[in-house]
Formats: structure tokens, C-alpha cells, sequence
């Protein structure tokens, strides 16, 4: 909505909205003749990129309709981006995956000659980063994540978080409805809250990070790294400033006077789910295993002090 004011009702035209069933039903469809969902794909775009309108109308905000990167929400108003840049669309690598999974070789016989040819194509490929694949379920990397755009999402977010200030502001003047309650402008807030918690979730992910990069014997470079540990001190220092200092931007009394909504709930779920991630087992006992093999790795000490 910040980018768009067709988006500032409750109700949306029939042009947008078939807009809208068009990307889904693309993402969908991919389903049907084979495709997996696509995590790493937005991943591989510059945070910048994602405020140039020119490169945005041509290249869209992410290389796959199978990721799950359904808004741009790093563009500012001030961008001018349009609806070319901000809804996702077949990209670069569903091309690419189609042709591999259905151009036919007939010079091969068998399937094992194929699949020779096969590999040195991807390996080939993938040297574009636009046409690499990640899947959607590991929970230690953070370049695989659901709603997540850019290569930075300490960056990606704090612009995110701009924009989310800007929504609360006029959050009850776009959801008012006549003749209705104010259960329009509860919901809302509520996905605002929300979409706060993904940007904290993104970040979050960074500390006690590893990425995989699957590889066949004719490749090198590592399959196992460690997420660097500047990255990960700026996910901790993204976490203190927008997180750990109150959100004072989400603290609405006219909302909490209209929704019965409290701030003490609003502010406590937030940090809660924030502190619930970095402080999980899960992600210690990776920590502590990380920094056994890296020199680069931030160590469970330092870390929690």
C-alpha cells in the first residue's frame, strides 16, 4: 500500500485482484508440472536492485514465481516502482527449469547417458546465480526463507519496517468502512504485527547460521560454510535497535482504543518471538558446532554475552 493506492481499501478492483489470481495460479501451476517451491531464488537479488524501477521492470524482484517472495517491500514510495516491480512473476530460473526438466536429448539412449549431459548443464548454469535452486526446508540457512526478498535482510527489513511505519500511520483512515466496526482496522493491525515478526524471523535466522550448497564431485568450493560472523553481528545489532528498543512506531493508541489491542501483548509477542528463535537449543547447538570448524564462526560465549 505504501506503493501502491489501489491496495489502501479493504476491497480491491477486479483488475488488481485478477493481477493478483495471475502470479498465485503461475505459482501454482508450477506445482502441477514439477516444480518445487524455490527459497533461494530472491536471495540472489542485490537490496538495491529492489528500488531500481528500470532494472525491476525487467528483471522483476525475484528470478522465480516458485519462491515465496510475494511482495517487494523494500521499494519506497519515493521509488516510483509499479506493479512490474512489486508482484512476482516467471522469472529466469522457472525458464530454466522447464527446459531441463522437459527438452528432450535424442542423441542419448539411455538415461545414464543423458544425465551426464545433464549435470554439466547445470553445472554450467548455475554459474548464473539467478538460475540457482535452494530448497524450503532448511532451517539454518538464511538465504532459503519464506517471504523474504534481497540478499541482505537486516537491509531488506529495516526498509520493510519504513514502510510498515507508514502503513500504521494511515492504517485507520484505509480500513475505516462505513456502516461497519472496527474490525477491519483489528485485522489489519494485526498483519502488520505479522509482517514485523517475518522481518524480525528473517534476521533472526542469520545468528547461529550455515548455508548448504549442494555439489556434485566435478564441483568445488565448499558445501558446508558458516554465515559469516559480521553478518550475523549485524543480525544481533538489527535485533537491539528494532526489536529489544520498543517499537514506539507500532504503539497506536487510537488502535489499541478501538481494538482493545494492549501495547504491553503487542510489544511482549514480538520480543518473545525474537528471543524464542535465538536462544533455541536448535540454534545454540549449531552455533556451537560452527565454531568448531570455522575461524570465521561467532562463538556461543560471545554471543550471548
Amino acid at each position: 500500500s505504501p506503493n501502491d493506492p489501489e491496495a489502501r481499501k479493504m476491497e480491491f478492483d477486479d483488475k488488481l485482484m485478477g493481477e493478483l489470481i495471475r502470479f498465485v495460479s503461475s505459482h501454482e501451476v508450477g506445482h502441477t508440472i514439477g516444480l518445487r517451491h524455490n527459497f533461494i531464488s530472491s536471495s540472489t537479488v542485490p537490496v538495491e536492485k529492489l528500488r531500481d524501477k528500470k532494472w525491476l521492470e525487467k528483471n522483476g524482484h525475484t528470478p522465480s514465481i516458485m519462491d515465496y517472495a510475494r511482495f517487494n517491500y523494500v521499494a519506497q514510495p519515493e521509488d516510483k516502482v509499479g506493479e512490474a516491480g512489486i508482484f512476482p512473476r516467471i522469472g529466469d530460473y522457472d525458464d530454466w527449469a522447464i527446459e531441463w526438466g522437459y527438452r528432450r536429448f535424442p542423441q542419448f539412449k539411455t538415461p545414464e547417458a543423458e544425465k551426464v549431459h545433464l549435470n554439466k548443464w547445470v553445472i554450467d548454469k548455475t554459474k548464473n546465480p539467478r538460475l540457482l535452486f535452494g530448497t524450503e526446508s532448511d532451517p539454518f540457512d538464511p538465504r532459503l526463507q519464506s517471504e523474504a526478498i534481497g540478499d541482505n535482510a537486516m537491509l531488506a527489513s529495516t526498509y520493510g519496517i519504513k514502510n510498515l511505519k507508514r502503513i500504521v500511520d494511515n492504517l485507520d483512515k484505509w480500513t475505516a468502512t462505513p456502516n461497519e466496526d472496527y474490525s477491519n482496522l483489528a485485522t489489519m493491525y494485526d498483519q502488520v504485527t505479522g509482517q514485523f515478526k517475518r522481518y524480525i524471523g528473517h534476521v533472526s535466522k542469520y545468528i547461529g547460521g550455515s548455508m548448504t550448497t549442494p555439489k556434485t564431485a566435478e564441483q568445488t568450493g565448499p558445501i558446508y560454510e558458516v554465515v559469516a560472523k559480521n553478518d550475523q553481528k549485524e543480525a544481533i545489532k538489527f535485533l537491539e535497535e528494532q526489536v529489544f528498543t520498543t517499537p514506539d512506531w507500532l504503539l497506536k493508541q487510537d488502535v489499541f482504543e478501538k481494538t482493545g489491542k494492549t501495547p504491553v501483548k503487542v510489544v511482549e509477542d514480538i520480543q518473545n518471538a525474537a528471543l524464542n528463535r535465538v536462544l533455541s537449543p536448535m540454534v545454540l547447538q549449531n552455533m556451537y558446532q560452527m565454531e568448531s570448524v570455522s575461524k570465521d564462526g561467532y562463538s556461543v560465549i560471545e554471543f550471548l554475552s
